[in-house]
Formats: C-alpha cells, structure tokens, sequence
C-alpha cells in the first residue's frame, strides 16, 4: 500500500488552531464568570422582596416600620451557608413613645421589637440584619462594617421620604415613624459574588425601599 497520498496538518497549522482557540477561550472565560456573578444577583433580589413583604405586612398591623425582622416572620439563617449576600439594615432610628405605645395598643411584642435596635449577633427576636455564608475566595460579608461599607449597606445620614423614596438615595436604615416624611424603610442586601470585587466597598449592593423601588448602587462583578 503506498502511502505517498496521505497528508497531515502542518506545524504552522497546528499553532494557528492553538491560537485561535486560545483566543476564543480569552474571550469566553471572563464572559462567562461575569454572567455566572450576575446570575447570583437574582438572590439579593429575591431577599429584599420577601423583606419587603414583611414590612408592608407588619405595617398594616401596627402603621409602622421597624427593624425587627425576625419579629415579622423574616429568618433566612437557615439558608446561610448558601447565601452570598448579607441582609438588612445598619441602623434603626429609635421611635417616638406615642407612636410606639399605639402600636403595643395594637398588639405588638415590645421586648420582641424593641425601639431603636439591631441585635446583629443575636438570634433573638429583634433580628436585623442577617450575614451571608457564602462568598469568593475568603471574603465574604459577614460582619457589621464590610456590610456598612457598601453603599447599599451604610448608616445614611437621614432616613426619609426625600432621602431614600427616589432612585439616588442609598444606604439601609428605618425611619423614625413619626410623620408622612419619616415613616420610611430601606433595606440592603451587599455579597461578594465575583472574583475582581473583593471588599465590602465595591461588593455587590442593592437596596429596596418603602416605595418598592429596587437601586444598584454597586454591581460587583
């Protein structure tokens, strides 16, 4: 049988297949990864609709807001060793006694929602804020201060209707409650969910608000 016919790729043809291949993959690998970090922000999405839905729910039984979500039927602790993202507030402004003393009127568990609090540790009743299990690398947001470092996470200087009802306002807090203007919440959600925002600063951040308006102030990938 002669084989003088037969003909293989060349070395020049071999090396430009590596390279084209090589730059298909250059292309594709950040693509995806970045794809891959936006699709974890469904959850922070999902977290602060379901805490939204207890704080219109809580409202419609005492008229107010509050910080104590656990009290309102909010636990996702269960979940933490799957979720990249902490939930909550930094802050809660404390509350009026008139405004408090008509809600105990109404039924509400004062030593279960005490005024003013966050107990950020505490599995108690009063819970505020709960950390992420899950994140990149080892950093993930599991204290107090990389969630106040985002945007979405920190202490705002006031906490009203023209502070935090529009699109530019951020930061997690609870209004004081004592009229139209203060009776405000607005929670955050901050998570390391990519490999090149590494720190609760440029962390991924969303809020959501007593209006229902969802902001993005930092996307983290």
């Amino acid at each position: 049988m002669s084989l003088k016919n037969e003909q293989g790729f060349t070395l020049v043809e071999l090396m430009v297949v590596v390279a084209i291949i090589g730059l298909l993959s250059a292309v594709a690998v950040p693509n995806f990864k970045k794809y891959q970090a936006r699709s974890r922000t469904t959850e922070a999405k999902l977290q602060l609709a379901a805490v939204y839905t207890a704080q219109q729910a809580f409202y419609a039984q005492y008229n107010m807001y509050a910080g104590c979500l656990n009290y309102m039927g909010y636990n996702p602790d269960e979940e933490r060793a799957n979720r990249y993202y902490a939930i909550g507030f930094f802050s809660v402004n404390g509350r009026n006694s008139l405004i408090e003393v008509s809600a105990i009127n109404s039924g509400l568990n004062v030593s279960e929602c005490t005024a003013g609090t966050i107990e950020f540790n505490s599995s108690g009743g009063n819970r505020g804020l709960y950390y992420a299990g899950k994140g990149v690398g080892n950093m993930i947001i599991n204290d107090q201060n990389k969630f106040n470092e985002n945007t979405a996470g920190m202490k705002p200087n006031v906490c009203t209707n023209t502070s935090m009802g529009g699109s530019s306002g951020f930061g997690a807090c609870v209004g004081s409650q004592e009229d139209d203007e203060n009776m405000t919440f607005q929670v955050g959600a901050v998570g390391i969910i990519s490999k090149y925002k590494m720190t609760g600063a440029t962390a991924s951040g969303f809020n959501i608000n007593h209006n229902k308006i969802i902001k993005n102030p930092q996307n983290g990938y």
